[in-house]
């Protein structure tokens, strides 16, 4: 959005082919179009944007992935997530990222934590599966903590979770 209020498009997420879960009854093999669903977004060190996808249906292991977008061109940042809602940058220039990993859980979000993503991939656990419930929001504060907006779905109980990171 310019300073005018005109809004342009900077790129487009296209659906990527992944299997067909076994619910759909679909001969072996089937492939189905997966919709990527952009949720969180951040400007890096780079002054590239990196996106959160989350993936779409049916939400495939590993699927879920940061996108890097710089000068129209949409590339892959870190990949591995099962699903994903934001992301941030430390001080550091480090990838913090709001998300899970493994087989997606029945909830859909038990297993969504928080990690660290080194510049060769590598993940570190910042926080401990299962500790958080709804969380949509993440963000590192002035003194190197993050910061983690949980319970967003629920009236009146949301809060903002302190999670001191180690170096």
């Amino acid at each position: 959005v310019d300073r005018r209020g005109r809004v342009s498009t900077e790129a487009v997420l296209r659906a990527r082919s992944v299997a067909a879960p076994p619910a759909l009854k679909m001969p072996k093999g089937s492939k189905i179009p997966m919709q990527s669903v952009p949720m969180g977004l951040t400007k890096g060190p780079d002054g590239a944007y990196y996106v959160a996808e989350h993936g779409g249906f049916p939400n495939p292991e590993g699927a879920a992935r940061v996108l890097r977008l710089k000068d129209g061109r949409v590339t892959t940042a870190a990949r591995g997530f099962t699903t994903m809602a934001d992301v941030a940058f430390d001080a550091k220039g480090r990838l913090i990222v709001l998300g899970s990993v493994g087989p997606l859980p029945a909830d859909g979000m038990s297993k969504t934590t928080v990690y660290r993503v080194e510049d060769d991939g590598t993940r570190t656990e910042l926080l401990k599966p299962g500790t958080l419930t709804t969380p949509l929001g993440v963000a590192v504060g002035p003194d190197g903590a993050v910061y983690v907006a949980d319970k967003a779905m629920a009236p009146g109980k949301g809060e903002i979770l302190r999670v001191p990171v180690p170096e």
